[in-house]
């Protein structure tokens, strides 16, 4: 008991160092946090007999004036967890996600600003209950590796033209709560946000993503 408690504490200041490194060194140092939880993940399984989750959650979000100007996105997520303690596991994720922007002025054309993604992360995740608890908060934190592509399109013209793209390793959190509904399944609802890449000679402050899920997940 002594022994968990020590463990328990002694992951609770670590996050709240890695919380504090990520936030003030993501540019310069997060190409290492990928690797790192790597090799934890590869590791770990070798040590510790855990259990194995699969989940899939969605993210829709849209706003429209009318058929020439609206906002809307949405993205699909799979991971699988490893739970190497009863409240603590390592998740591997990935993310594709579409979001499109349409704009047309008074005898204008229309315009469509698209971005297309890809991420893929590993994250620590802290339960704050047991998996027997029929509600689950819990906190993650790691890193992903993401790829941004931005076009623009004229429907009237044909044309689509590539106008950047972004990609690298960043930290990413996240926030959420599970809703226990029998031994193996489980409602998972939560918030993410990661940061863009960003080139090493680029003044730009750092901007952050953000997206909300809704899903089911799985205990083999």
């Amino acid at each position: 008991m002594l022994l968990s408690q020590r463990r328990s504490s002694v992951m609770i200041k670590g996050m709240k160092l890695f919380v504090h490194n990520a936030l003030i060194y993501s540019r310069s140092f997060g190409k290492f946090f990928l690797p790192f939880f790597a090799v934890q993940f590869l590791l770990l399984p070798s040590a510790f007999a855990g259990l194995m989750e699969i989940s899939g959650s969605i993210n829709y979000k849209a706003s429209r004036f009318d058929d020439a100007n609206y906002q809307q996105s949405n993205s699909y997520t799979g991971s699988i967890s490893y739970y190497f303690w009863d409240m603590s596991a390592l998740e591997l994720s990935y993310t594709d996600g579409l979001s499109e922007l349409s704009a047309q002025a008074t005898s204008d054309l229309q315009r469509i600003y698209k971005t297309q993604f890809q991420m893929t992360g590993l994250d620590l995740v802290i339960s704050f209950a047991s998996r027997k608890q029929p509600v689950q908060p819990y906190i993650k934190l790691g890193a992903a590796y993401l790829e941004k592509n931005l076009y623009l399109e004229v429907p009237s013209e044909g044309s689509r033209i590539k106008t950047g793209d972004q990609h690298g390793t960043v930290p990413s959190a996240g926030i959420g709560i599970k809703i226990r509904l029998s031994d193996t399944f489980s409602i998972k609802i939560g918030g993410e946000t990661w940061s863009s890449p960003q080139n090493e000679d680029t003044t730009e402050p750092v901007t952050w993503d953000y997206a909300g899920r809704a899903g089911l997940s799985w205990f083999l």
